[in-house]
């Protein structure tokens, strides 16, 4: 049979749940088809350690040196597992995916072989009138037949060029869901050989909360103002109130401890383990200063914004000190990406904003029913509406059931409130 592999059109714009999700479906169509895999090895500089990890910078001076060593040690092990004739340092070696398909990657004699490009987004299977999985694999062997014939020496190059709602008809059809890799086994296969320490305590409910702030962040000004980083139509922008600002998605910390506050003290009876991550607000200084001319500042409030910088996360993370069963893993490091994708995948709740999706494609790729966590998604508006867009091109249809919005404000929905306390309660049984 042919063979196939996969290819990133713009590996340094995506992360790597971007890729993973990628990969899962098209993994998916091609040994639907018959045919058999050939590794191209993966690349995502903006998930890789060399980028996340400023060693170097002022950043992360002030961090205690038995920190920062211990962080090193940790990262460096992956830094060195390496697919063969690669220079990856990235995420996949700390997930076990280069050293799972070592066997099966592409080489020279691949380039022998008749090449066939199959290229993918929501315009090509519109325009195909492409509406079933049987419509989309016929698709693929009309172009693989009339490209090579019935000739068993191809090797098909799949790759996504555009939006991929049509991933949905990969991941719900049946026939299909049986060729689905299993990245969870292989996950906790490399934690065997490589153990990762868990930040967790044991016998508790375990909670991971992800704070997307960085690109997607609300900037407030030392003169009280606001300048929001995302959705891109309004970023940049300085509003005189909150309230102005006109979007619903904007989720910050104030939002999450007003949630937390309320959720904890809900579940009082019970022993509660929190992980608090967030990449912090680096980057997005880092966005304003690389913008200072576009947003209007005299220069004596641009310097005044930059100055504020220094103190700005540990102000608005202080908000958590409060609440002694939370741990805070704040900025962008490699280390910290580890133990976020360690922490979610054992954990029973994930607490995520709008801003957040790359919680939502790791466990479309690595939960099953039988260990799929609650997710919540926290929305600022009162009434809080399901992404459905999120489901289709994550494949989370399977999933949505274990999927809740709400809003901040709403700590006590009856329907949440009910599944956390059948969760505490079953952890708790657990722990006797």
């Amino acid at each position: 049979m042919p063979e196939f592999t996969i290819v990133f059109a713009s590996p340094s714009e995506a992360g790597f749940t971007d890729q993973l999700n990628q990969f899962n479906a098209f993994y998916i169509l091609g040994r639907s088809l018959g045919y058999t895999y050939v590794h191209t090895p993966f690349a995502s500089p903006r998930s890789s350690c060399t980028n996340l990890s400023n060693w170097s910078g002022l950043a992360y001076m002030r961090q205690l040196v038995c920190q920062r060593i211990a962080a090193l040690v940790r990262c460096w092990r992956y830094r060195s597992i390496m697919a063969p004739g690669t220079t990856s340092r990235d995420v996949y070696s700390f997930l076990g995916l280069e050293q799972h398909f070592r066997s099966a990657l592409l080489h020279s004699s691949h380039e022998k072989l008749d090449i066939v490009r199959v290229d993918f987004s929501d315009d090509i299977i519109k325009r195909n009138n492409i509406v079933t999985c049987n419509n989309l694999q016929e698709f693929v062997k009309n172009i693989v037949s009339e490209a090579v014939g019935n000739s068993n020496s191809a090797l098909i190059k799949f790759q996504l060029v555009g939006s991929r709602h049509f991933f949905s008809l990969i991941f719900n059809h049946p026939s299909c869901q049986c060729h689905e890799l299993n990245l969870r086994s292989i996950y906790f296969h490399e934690r065997l050989k490589c153990p990762w320490r868990s930040h967790f305590r044991n016998t508790e409910l375990k909670i991971v909360v992800h704070i997307r702030q960085g690109d997607t962040s609300l900037i407030e000004t030392p003169w009280k103002t606001y300048i929001p980083l995302w959705p891109r139509r309004i970023s940049l922008m300085e509003y005189s109130n909150k309230q102005d600002i006109p979007s619903n998605d904007l989720i910050d910390t104030g939002h999450f401890a007003h949630y937390l506050s309320l959720l904890t003290a809900a579940l009082s009876r019970y022993q509660v383990s929190m992980l608090i991550f967030s990449d912090g607000y680096e980057r997005a200084f880092k966005i304003l200063s690389e913008s200072e001319g576009s947003m209007g500042l005299t220069p004596a409030r641009r310097e005044q914004l930059m100055a504020s910088k220094a103190k700005y996360s540990a102000n608005k993370f202080k908000i958590f000190d409060s609440m002694p069963q939370c741990r805070l893993l704040v900025g962008e490091r490699a280390d910290y990406l580890y133990d976020l994708i360690h922490s979610t995948l054992t954990s029973d709740i994930i607490i995520v904003g709008t801003q957040q999706k790359m919680l939502l494609k790791l466990i479309a790729a690595y939960c099953n029913s039988s260990d799929m966590p609650l997710v919540i998604v926290l929305h600022s508006k009162t009434v809080a509406t399901t992404d459905v867009d999120d489901y289709h091109r994550f494949g989370l249809e399977r999933h949505k059931f274990n999927i809740m919005h709400t809003s901040f404000m709403d700590a006590c929905n009856g329907r949440i409130i009910d599944r956390l306390l059948q969760l505490a309660e079953k952890r708790s049984r657990a722990g006797h």
